[in-house]
């Protein structure tokens, strides 16, 4: 047989190269030039991973445009923290646990919390502060809320999101570390029992069950063997707590195999995110409302009055300090250049736990988002303390701020109404 530079040199027909398709010439390496000449004439025409990345990133890479993207997180308090997440990690769903919303302002914050496009949904603990399960979905996606049981010892929400015509039911799980594990398996059991008679299509089960999974004991055990015994599969292997437990999970039907990749992601409060990927269609992309200014419209004569009229011409500040305030407005006003410190001892303490997860970089981890916990409340704390003395007796002002600090809505009120005379 002649070697690949005795075939490039020969006279051969294009019939005599298609010919030479099933011989191993096809998986041999050429040069760049060869390939594009061999597959200019039909030889060789397979794809090829020549010239793909490699590596972790790239793969996941690949899978965001393949499948929809899937989160799972426990935040203690969500407010202002999914936005960044969900557009950073390209996410179609994102499941919470422990949002710690309630029923009169859960929906404001989850509105304010997640970006443009997106729709939410949740369920709040009842009768006292913290817990709760909550959903952030593309709003092109189609939803059935289910009614959920009344289990004392688990928080849940059950609902099934359809795509493209494809259904997918999604129980997102909270069990409270103080309720008692074996009251929790019978009442979970109930609710798998019950799940599959209902539908025995595409089922994903996720979030904290607070079960020490990496290193079970008999309660652990008997709740492994009991989701084994339904047919279900778990995917998260990677430590998912600061303390070093698997608390995070996500089951899914062994006969469907609807995830395809499973990874933990960053710190997101003292638990890591998880992500997946769904074998899935992937949901449409939601229509954006984009704003632009209308450049040609402008009158140049206002426009320039305008600038003047800006306190950083009309009365400029007489240090640095103030006249970087009048040119930046930072949206955070209490952020301060010690919380920006902190934030960056943080990020470096955990990238540091991540490539050597051994207990003292565990333990520096902890303590680097303990203090930039404790900066952020001291300078909001302070930050709302000045506003209310500069408010001083103005209620109205002192109402407003109030309000725009717990982000509560006026509630819109209709008028009284019978509709007995209506035919």
């Amino acid at each position: 047989m002649c070697s690949i530079k005795s075939v490039m040199a020969c006279a051969y027909g294009r019939d005599k190269l298609i010919s030479l398709l099933a011989s191993p010439l096809v998986a041999a390496r050429l040069s760049y030039r060869d390939l594009i000449t061999v597959s200019g004439i039909g030889l060789a025409g397979h794809r090829t991973r020549r010239g793909c990345r490699g590596g972790a990133d790239a793969k996941r890479a690949r899978l965001f445009k393949c499948w929809p993207q899937f989160g799972l997180v426990n935040s203690r308090s969500i407010v202002n923290k999914c936005d960044d997440l969900i557009v950073s990690s390209q996410l179609d769903l994102l499941a919470i646990t422990e949002p710690w919303l309630s029923s009169l302002n859960g929906v404001t914050c989850l509105e304010a919390c997640s970006p443009e496009g997106y729709s939410s949904t949740h369920v709040p603990r009842m009768g006292r502060r913290g817990g709760g399960v909550a959903l952030v979905y593309k709003g092109t996606m189609q939803f059935n809320l289910h009614p959920a049981g009344s289990f004392s010892t688990l928080e849940l929400l059950d609902i099934t999101v359809t795509v493209k015509s494809v259904a997918t039911r999604l129980v997102i799980i909270y069990r409270p570390p103080a309720r008692n594990k074996n009251q929790f398996l019978h009442a979970f059991s109930a609710l798998l029992e019950s799940i599959g008679s209902s539908s025995s299509g595409n089922l994903l089960i996720a979030g904290d069950f607070n079960l020490h999974v990496d290193k079970p004991d008999s309660v652990e055990q008997e709740f492994l063997c009991l989701m084994d015994s339904f047919h279900l599969v778990q995917h998260v292997y990677t430590p998912t707590h600061v303390s070093g437990h698997l608390l995070d999970l996500v089951f899914s039907r062994a006969t469907k195999q609807i995830v395809t990749s499973t990874w933990v992601s960053d710190m997101f409060s003292d638990h890591f995110g998880v992500h997946c990927s769904l074998r899935l269609a992937r949901p449409q992309q939601p229509t954006k409302k984009v704003t632009f200014r209308p450049f040609k419209s402008i009158v140049i004569e206002d426009f320039a009055k305008d600038l003047a009229s800006l306190p950083l011409f009309s009365c400029p500040a007489s240090t640095s300090e103030g006249l970087l305030k009048q040119y930046h407005l930072l949206s955070s006003p209490w952020l301060n250049e010690d919380i920006k410190a902190a934030r960056r001892t943080l990020r470096v303490a955990e990238r540091r736990w991540r490539k050597n997860p051994i207990v003292v970089h565990r333990e520096m981890l902890c303590s680097a988002r303990n203090r930039l916990s404790d900066l952020m409340e001291s300078a909001k704390s302070s930050h709302l303390k000045g506003l209310i003395a500069d408010y001083g007796s103005d209620q109205r002002a002192l109402f407003r701020l109030v309000n725009g600090f717990l982000s509560r809505s006026k509630a819109l009120r209709l008028p009284q109404h019978s509709s007995n005379g209506i035919c």
